[in-house]
Order: C-alpha cells, then sequence, then structure tokens
C-alpha cells in the first residue's frame, strides 16, 4: 500500500508546480490571482495564464472559492517566511512592488522550496 503524503510533502509539490507556472514566459503577473493571455501573446510563446505568487499557490492546491487546505496554508506561509524583508512580509506587496520581476518570484519560490524540502527531510529522518 502506498504511503499517504504528509502536508509537508503535498505542500512541496504545491510550490513546485507554483514556481514552474510563473517561471514560463508571460507566467508571472502583477496585480491580479490570475490573467488569460490573447491568442496572438499565447502565438509569441507567452504562457496562456499568467498568475500572480498567490494565484499560483492557489492553482496548484486546487484551492477553490474560500476552501483552504492545510498544505495551501502551509505553502503561503513558507513563502511569506522567504520574502523579503523590504516587502513587509506581505506577500501582495512583494508580488505587486515596482521592483521586483519574474526572475525576483521564480527565487522566492526557490528559497520556499529548499525550505520545505529541508522540513520533509527532518520528517523523513524522524520516521525512520
Amino acid at each position: 500500500m502506498a504511503k499517504r503524503k504528509t502536508t509537508e510533502e503535498r505542500a512541496l509539490e504545491v510550490l513546485i508546480c507554483a514556481r514552474d507556472l510563473v517561471a514560463k514566459p508571460g507566467g508571472w503577473i502583477k496585480h491580479r490571482l490570475k490573467h488569460r493571455r490573447t491568442k496572438t501573446e499565447m502565438e509569441q510563446g507567452q504562457a496562456e495564464y499568467a498568475y500572480c505568487v498567490l494565484g499560483a499557490i492557489y492553482k496548484c492546491s486546487g484551492r477553490a472559492g474560500r476552501t483552504r487546505s492545510n498544505y495551501s496554508a502551509m505553502a503561503t506561509a513558507i513563502v511569506e517566511e522567504c520574502i523579503p524583508a523590504w516587502s513587509l512580509s506581505s506577500i501582495s506587496s512583494f508580488n505587486d512592488a515596482q521592483t521586483t520581476r519574474q526572475r525576483d518570484v521564480v527565487a522566492l519560490f526557490n528559497r520556499a522550496i529548499k525550505r520545505m524540502e529541508k522540513e520533509v527531510a527532518k520528517q523523513d529522518a524522524a520516521a525512520a
């Protein structure tokens, strides 16, 4: 029987998925959770949808409406911990800041992924 994934493992999957969404050409956007690209933009190699940091987390966690999973909440909390101090610990202010670029958002997700990988490794070591 397959081992049931922990909340930490599922949160890690959400973070990797979210990073991959915003890393695509045209995959990241400011001031909105989600934006559908035009046919012309997609023909130019842009992703069909662009997401902000939270929009990507919500998309990858399957969050619908007001429901919130433990792993979605955990992924969001880890991202908040990895935000640079100048953003006042707000995911939205970091995402929407004038100076924030797509590479900054991808780097934020990479930091969050590394932190979550350490948490998963700790759990695996404790379970062994």
